[in-house]
C-alpha cells in the first residue's frame, strides 16, 4: 500500500506539460477556482449590481475616486460612455454626436475631479467634475487623437498619437488644456524612432513610465528644467507587450507578449512567469479582438485577472479569465461570458437592495458583519452581456474542476482505493473520479463519480492503470489545500 498527494499547491496549474510527464502534484485542469495563498477557493459568477442597463455592450471600464473620496465607475462601448453612479443607476455621459470606437479600446485617466477618456478614433474627451458632469466634451487645446493616456508628474501624457504609432505628446505642467509646445510650460512631444514595433501601452513602473511597444520597452523619467522628461529608448529589447494586457500591482508591471507572460520592476530584465501555461493561453486568445482584453488587479489579495476572448468565443465575447497570484506564483482559469472586466468599489447595501439580490437568506454567502455590505468595498466587476448591466463577481459559486497529474510507479499497475480531499467547509457538492491509463497515448478512463463520506472523509473508489490521477468537481467551500490518495501496486503479467 502507498499514499501520494495528487495536488501540490506550489506547483499549480500546468496545462502545457505532457499529460503523463507533468511534475507530481501539478494540475492539468484548474478551472473556476481562485489561487489564494492558502489554497484554491471557489470563483463566483455574476451578480447584478446596477439597477440601470446600458444601451449597448460595454468593452472597457475604469473606477475613479473624487477628491471627496467617492467612487464612480465609467464604461465605454462602441458609441457611448456611461457613468455608474453611487445609487447604482447609470448615466449616459457621451458627447452629443457619440463615438466611432471601432476596433479601438477606451483608456481613462483622472486629473483631480476631471476624467479624461481616449479611444484614438475620436478627439480626446474630458468630463469636468466627473461625479456630476452631464456630458463629455472635446479636451481643449487641440491635443492629437491618441490610443493611450496617463498622468505623470503633472503632465497629461498621450501615446500612439494620430498617424504616429511611436510618438508621445504631453501637456503643459498642471494644465491639461494647454498643448502648445513650450520650454516654459514643459509641453512637448517625442517620437521614439528606434522602438522595436508600434506602441501598445503606457503604465507606471516604480517612479518611471514604461512605454510599451510590440517588441521593446522604453522608459520615461521626470527630469524637470527646460525639458520635462528624459526618455531611455529600448531599455528592454526583444520583449514587448500585447495591447491591454499591461497591469500594475505593487509597483511591478505584468504583461503578455507573443512568447510569454512577464513581470518587470523597471530595473532588471523582465522575468518570465508563464512556464507551464504560456502556450495554452497565448495560443487560445483571439487576436482579432485584442480591443476586448482587460487586465485588472485585486490589490488586497495580490491577484491579477486577465479577461480575454478565446478563439472559441462567439463574436469576440470575453469568455475566459486568467487569474494569477503574484505572491504564490500560480495560475487558474475561470470560464464565464462577460465584457469590460474592471475593479471597482461598491456603494453600501440597503435592506431593500439586500432583499433584491438575495431573496433567500439561506444562500447569502457573507456574514452580516462582513465589510462586503459597506460602501467602498473593492470587488471585481464586469458588464453582464445577457442584460448589459454592471455585475460583480460575487454571485453563485461556479462549478470548480481539478484534474491532477498522472503518476506511474516504476512499470507496475496501480489500483487507487481511497481519495481524501483536504477541503474546508461543506463537502456535499464534491464529486471524485479516478483517471487511469494503461499506455501513454491512451485517453483517460474516468471512473464513476464517488462522494466523500462525512464519517471518514474519504471517497471510496476502485480503478487500476499504469498511470493514475484524480478528477474533482467542487461547489461551495472555503478552500482546497490538497488531495490525498491511497492505493496498492500490482505487477504486470
Amino acid at each position: 500500500m502507498f499514499n501520494w498527494t495528487p495536488i501540490d499547491i506550489a506547483k499549480g496549474w500546468l496545462p502545457d506539460f505532457i499529460q503523463f510527464g507533468m511534475p507530481p502534484g501539478g494540475l492539468r485542469v484548474c478551472k473556476n477556482l481562485l489561487p489564494y495563498d492558502e489554497g484554491y477557493w471557489p470563483a463566483k459568477g455574476k451578480l447584478t449590481y446596477a439597477s440601470g442597463a446600458f444601451a449597448e455592450t460595454m468593452f472597457r471600464a475604469g473606477c475613479f475616486y473624487t477628491e471627496a473620496g467617492n467612487f464612480y465607475s465609467f464604461y465605454g462601448g462602441a458609441s457611448k460612455l456611461y457613468r455608474l453612479n453611487i445609487d447604482k443607476t447609470v448615466t449616459n455621459v457621451s458627447i452629443a454626436s457619440g463615438y466611432a470606437t471601432g476596433d479601438n479600446s477606451w483608456n481613462f485617466e483622472k486629473y483631480g475631479d476631471w476624467l479624461i477618456a481616449t479611444n484614438y478614433a475620436d478627439n480626446v474627451q474630458i468630463l469636468k467634475t466627473f461625479d456630476t458632469g452631464t456630458n463629455f466634451a472635446n479636451l481643449a487645446g487641440s491635443p492629437p487623437k491618441a490610443k493611450f493616456v496617463k498622468l505623470y508628474y503633472g503632465h497629461l501624457v498621450l501615446g500612439y498619437t494620430a498617424g504616429a504609432p511611436k510618438t508621445l505628446r504631453w501637456s503643459a505642467l498642471e494644465d491639461v488644456e494647454n498643448w502648445t509646445i513650450s520650454t516654459a510650460t514643459g509641453a512637448d512631444e517625442q517620437n521614439i524612432a528606434s522602438a522595436n514595433g508600434y506602441m501598445t501601452g503606457i503604465e507606471r513602473v516604480g517612479k518611471s513610465l514604461a512605454i510599451f511597444f510590440s517588441n521593446s520597452i522604453s522608459l520615461m523619467y521626470w527630469s524637470g528644467g527646460d525639458y520635462s522628461f528624459t526618455i531611455v529608448e529600448n531599455a528592454v529589447n526583444n520583449i514587448g507587450a500585447i495591447e491591454n494586457t499591461i497591469v500594475n500591482i505593487g509597483g511591478i508591471v505584468y504583461f503578455w507578449d507573443q512568447r510569454d507572460i512577464w513581470a518587470w520592476d523597471g530595473n532588471s530584465e523582465p522575468t518570465p512567469i508563464g512556464m507551464g501555461i504560456r502556450n495554452t493561453i497565448l495560443d487560445s486568445y483571439n487576436r482579432a479582438y485584442i480591443n476586448r482584453i482587460s487586465a485588472v488587479a485585486d490589490q488586497k489579495r495580490g491577484l491579477i485577472f486577465w479577461s480575454y476572448p478565446s478563439t472559441r468565443s462567439s463574436a469576440g465575447v470575453c469568455d475566459k479569465i486568467l487569474c494569477y497570484n503574484t505572491k504564490a506564483r500560480k495560475f487558474t482559469l475561470i470560464e464565464s461570458d462577460h465584457s469590460a472586466l474592471n475593479s471597482m468599489y461598491t456603494g453600501a447595501f440597503t435592506l431593500e437592495g439586500l432583499a433584491a439580490l438575495y431573496p433567500d437568506l439561506d444562500v447569502i454567502p457573507y456574514s452580516f458583519d462582513s465589510n462586503f455590505w459597506l460602501a467602498g468595498n473593492p470587488v471585481i466587476a464586469c458588464c453582464d452581456n445577457s442584460d448589459t448591466k454592471v455585475a460583480t463577481l460575487t454571485g453563485t459559486v461556479l462549478t470548480g474542476e481539478i484534474k491532477t497529474s498522472l503518476i506511474k510507479l516504476r512499470d507496475q499497475m496501480t489500483m487507487v482505493r481511497k481519495i481524501r480531499p483536504r477541503i474546508q467547509g461543506a463537502q456535499d457538492d464534491i464529486t471524485i473520479h479516478t483517471l487511469t491509463r494503461y499506455n501513454e497515448d491512451d485517453s483517460d478512463v474516468e471512473s464513476s463519480a464517488a462522494t466523500v463520506s462525512s464519517t471518514t472523509g474519504y471517497a471510496d473508489v476502485r480503478a487500476t492503470g499504469r498511470y493514475v490521477g484524480v478528477k474533482m468537481t467542487t461547489g461551495l467551500h472555503n478552500g482546497i489545500l490538497e488531495v490525498e490518495a491511497e492505493g496498492i501496486t500490482r505487477g504486470i503479467r
